[in-house]
This record gives C-alpha cells, structure tokens and sequence, in this order.
C-alpha cells in the first residue's frame, strides 16, 4: 500500500474515532440518582441525575406513563411539575434517544379539592339547595326548599329553573307552571326522569326530561305519608322515602296499573332505638340511600346518626353518638362506587365518609370542611363550607354538594 494511501486510510479512521468520541460527548447516558419520593397533582419535584439537557423542552418525563412538564433543567437537576391524577410508578426521563427509568416508584398523594360549580353566595338565583341528584349524561338536578323550585346545571355548568313558579303552592304543568311547597330530596331514573319529594305538600313529583310535571304518588293528605325528604330507588324499582313527620323510612312499589303501594320499611314512633324495623325509632329523618346489596342508609339528623336498615329488616347505627361531636346534623347522603357512604354534616360544615369494612365495622372519618361556616375553595382540608346540605355523586366519581347560606353548588374531586 503507497504512503499516500495509508495515510489517507489513517486520516480517514482517525476522523471517524473523533466524530465517535464527539458524539458520546454530546449525547451522554441519562441517569436519574434521586428524586422527590411523593407529591401531589400539581406540585413541582425535583430528579436529580446526570445527562439531562439544560434546555427545558430537550427533557421528556413521564410520572406513571402520564406526561409531566418540566419547569426548569440543568444537565444534573430538572424541577418537574407532577401532572394531576398521575397516580404512583415509575419516573422516566428522556433526552433524544437515551432515556432513564427510575428504580422506585414515585408515590402520587391523592388529595380531594374543592371548588365552587355554580352560585355567588347570594340568594338571587337559589337559597337553599337542600337535595341533590345526577344522571348518566352528567346533568346535576337539585331542589330548593325555600325558592320552591328545582334547577338543572348541563355538564357545560349551565344553570337553569327546571320546573317551579317560585310561588309556594300545588299545580302540576310544565316548567314553571307547576308549583311546589317546600320540595326537598332528588332523585333521578334511567329515562332522564326526576322525582322530587315535595314536602309540603305530601306528594312526589315527577318531572319529564320536557319539564312535565304530574303527581307520582300521595294525594296531600298524611294517610300515606306526612313530610317526604329524602328518596331514592332500590334494586327493584321500589321507591324509598325518608317521611320527616312520621319518623318513618316508607317503601313506595309502582303497579302495572299505574296505583302505587305504600308500606312501612323501618320505624314505630319518634325516638331512638336500634333493633327490629317495626320497633326501631328515628327522629326527623333527611336523606335515605341505597347501596348494592339492598341496605339502605338514612341520615338521622335529630338523632345526630346515620343508620343501617339491612334488607331483613334490622336497624343499626353506623356513625355518630346522638351529639354534636363527631356527626352534627346530617343532612344528605350517598354512596359511592365502592360502597362507602358519605354525609353532608350541616351542623358541623364538614363532609363525612363512612367506610365500613368486611367484619362491619364501620369508621367515620371528615374528608372536607374545617368545622367553621364561611367559604373557600381549595384542597378539602382547609375548604370551608357555609351549610352543607345535599349531596350527590355524578358517574365519574365526582361529589356535588348543595351548600346554603351563602348559595353555591360545590364540587370536590379526588386529584
């Protein structure tokens, strides 16, 4: 081989090392050493490691597989903002084509936030939202006790008068035609139908997705039911009601012919006492629910208790101890998709969560609300709520509380 050839040959393999050693300069393995362990949705963590760009968007990381966005970066150090709902895994972060994964996972903290749906605080539109309900499609019904009206918020937060005059009286009709005295609890079947117990005048109300209002059952006298609050319907198609005036938790069954069946579920007189549904006693009941397995829930707001109502008939409580500490004044309930229950504590301006477990012990716990009235939103350990009244949970999970006083409809979401 001629001395100019190998030469050239040298020349030629030389400028390749180079461009090899200069390649590996510019592109070094990224290595993540450490990282914050835990945080919440929202919040900025550190990683530190090595081969990180120190131009923000060279970075890519992901928390769990859910993008995150990084706020500042140095070659050793990125600040990352941890995306909300990410959940716990592992943290990877990615330069070019060379990327890191975190040995650990990176632990999300779960925190329920409250914020305000709708409502200023004035009793211009509404005053007292005192039951709430959903639907599949995500729309929020609730009843206002003293505007005698039930509103409608669309899942775009359109605020609007379902059905009611706004005058205190009985008329069935559509929409604003009809009158109510008093209407209390919500609640919503799978045709987009609403029902209202009307309390004043000792009657449930249906309501048409038109907005028709007709008279589902009672006829206004206290034969069958005095003061309907809350109401729900079982596995069966059974309405359940919570009569206020009667201490009575009633069972309404809709006939072929259209009649309806009234009959006593739990309850004897007003009072306190646990044990057999026909002597079992409650005291000014608000709100009834039912979970899977046919037990139904009722916040005891004179009793300062939830209670239990298994479906053979036996009436048990499940939280409070008839004083103000820990359960004030439950006022709505509901259950959530694992079963818990959850209660709207007007006296004490808290949301309450029972959890019960396999064994049946059941364990109460606050979930938001400071113990003060007054308003502000925020994460639901310092939210402060002014009279919270009904309560609803919508398909994804998501809890609406009618909150009075100061008028709102809040919602908190798990993030």
């Amino acid at each position: 081989m001629s001395s100019p050839l190998r030469l050239g040959l040298f020349l030629f393999m030389f400028s390749l090392s180079f461009s090899s050693c200069k390649k590996d300069k510019e592109a070094p393995d990224v290595v993540i050493s450490s990282f914050t362990d835990h945080g919440q949705g929202g919040t900025t963590i550190s990683i530190t490691g090595s081969g990180f760009s120190d131009k923000i968007a060279e970075n890519t990381v992901t928390i769990n597989d859910q993008p995150a966005t990084v706020t500042a970066a140095t070659t050793t150090a990125l600040s990352v903002k941890v995306p909300a709902k990410a959940g716990s895994g592992k943290i990877k972060v990615s330069v070019g084509a060379k990327s890191s994964v975190s040995n650990n996972d990176f632990t999300y903290d779960w925190v329920h936030m409250v914020s305000t749906l709708t409502g200023d605080g004035t009793t211009s539109t509404f005053e007292r939202p005192v039951g709430l309900a959903t639907d599949g499609a995500g729309t929020i019904y609730f009843a206002d006790e003293y505007k005698h009206k039930v509103f409608k918020i669309t899942p775009d937060g359109i605020l609007s008068t379902l059905a009611g005059s706004g005058t205190v009286g009985f008329k069935d009709g559509n929409g604003v035609n009809a009158q109510f005295a008093g209407p209390s609890g919500v609640t919503t079947d799978a045709n987009g139908n609403v029902y209202v117990a009307d309390r004043g005048n000792r009657r449930i109300r249906k309501i048409t997705p038109t907005g028709d209002v007709s008279t589902w059952a009672g006829d206004g006298s206290t034969t069958n039911m005095d003061l309907p609050t809350g109401l729900c319907f079982d596995g069966a198609g059974n309405m359940i009601v919570a009569d206020q005036a009667r201490s009575h938790v009633i069972k309404i069954t809709p006939n072929p012919d259209g009649s309806r069946t009234f009959s006593t579920v739990a309850g004897s007189s007003q009072g306190y006492a646990d044990g057999n549904a026909a002597t079992a006693k409650f005291n000014w009941l608000i709100d009834v629910a039912v979970d899977a397995n046919g037990n139904i829930y009722v916040a005891d707001q004179g009793n300062s208790r939830v209670r239990k109502i298994t479906p053979a008939g036996y009436v048990t409580t499940i939280a409070g101890n008839g004083t103000s500490t820990p359960l004030g004044y439950p006022i709505g309930i509901d259950i959530d998709s694992k079963g818990n229950i959850y209660t709207a504590d007007e006296g004490n301006f808290k949301i309450h969560k029972i959890t019960i477990t396999p064994d049946g012990t059941a364990t109460l716990s606050t979930i938001a609300g400071i113990g003060e009235s007054g308003y502000a939103d925020g994460p639901a350990n310092t939210a402060i709520f002014s009279s919270p009244l009904g309560l609803a949970f919508d398909k994804n999970g998501n809890m609406y509380i009618g909150d009075g006083n100061k008028p709102r409809i809040r919602k908190i979401v798990l993030q």
